[in-house]
């Protein structure tokens, strides 16, 4: 048993009956019409707005359930971004038989795998945040169960967000766009992260957060490591490149602004609220 999901507009529903006829000969198929859940995802569709969205509030539930976090205090931000709980390094790791029976019963791994999974299909506003737990998860600490509350937290309070796709947003001059950013030295061993987006037909279709596989030695090389490869380099300013949301922790501000630039601004993120309440 497997699950196929066609997109077509309307001239191509022709090849889909085409296709769906093909594989009818070798394999039973059952057309369960338009898709609105699959594998726990939400898929919500406004055709005549041009408005999609696919969210996981129920796998937000889910986890707070699991791991019995539902009492934790809700975060504006999945990241804190100044302060002794900004950063984390060995220092952090705990020394005594007391701070490490504090953070054993604590399960870091299976928390960190609930949230990639958000963050692979719907919420790229936790991949940093989550990649950074992911690099200390062999070394659990009390801070890395702070960071990872944060997180928690975050999500409990933006359950309905998720990732929104708008026809509005179209524009046939650009079908293709990517944007890149690294920072320097700013992880473990001074190594730099790279963050990037890419857009198809408006539409955020790809995004990745990682470290640097080398320490570089500038600003400008750890910009240029990003572009291994042919590509032509537009620079932006800082307050405009929203691929900053996936190398470094923002102020609420900054961070809400480059949010809604990859998953949509608030107000559509309501759009089927809205209609559900009609």
């Amino acid at each position: 048993v497997d699950d196929l999901f066609p997109l077509f507009n309307p001239d191509g529903k022709c090849i889909r009956d085409k296709v769906f006829e093909h594989l009818s000969k070798s394999f039973v198929v059952e057309a369960r019409g338009e898709v609105a859940w699959a594998l726990s995802t939400k898929i919500e569709r406004d055709a005549n707005k041009g408005i999609l969205k696919i969210s996981q509030e129920e796998d937000i539930n889910s986890l707070l359930r699991e791991f019995g976090l539902g009492e934790v205090a809700v975060a504006p931000t999945p990241m804190i971004d100044k302060g002794a709980d900004a950063d984390i390094s060995d220092a952090d790791l705990p020394k005594t038989e007391e701070e490490k029976r504090a953070v054993a019963g604590f399960q870091f791994r299976n928390i960190i795998g609930k949230i990639w999974w958000l963050a692979l299909i719907s919420r790229p506003d936790v991949t940093l945040a989550v990649h950074r737990c992911a690099c200390w998860q062999n070394k659990p600490s009390a801070k890395l169960k702070r960071w990872l509350l944060r997180i928690v937290g975050y999500l409990k309070g933006s359950k309905q967000w998720g990732l929104v796709f708008e026809r509005s947003k179209y524009d046939p001059r650009m079908p293709l766009m990517g944007m890149c950013d690294a920072s320097f030295a700013g992880e473990e061993k001074s190594k730099s992260r790279y963050g990037i987006l890419f857009y198809c037909a408006g539409a955020l279709v790809h995004w990745a957060s990682a470290r640097t596989s080398r320490i570089v030695s500038s600003t400008t090389e750890a910009e240029e490591y990003v572009q291994l490869g042919e590509m032509k380099i537009e620079h932006m300013q800082t307050d405009d490149l929203t691929a900053d949301l996936l190398t470094k922790a923002l102020a609420i501000d900054k961070f809400q602004k480059f949010r809604a630039n990859m998953m949509g601004e608030e107000s559509v993120q309501l759009h089927f609220t809205r209609l559900t309440k009609k």
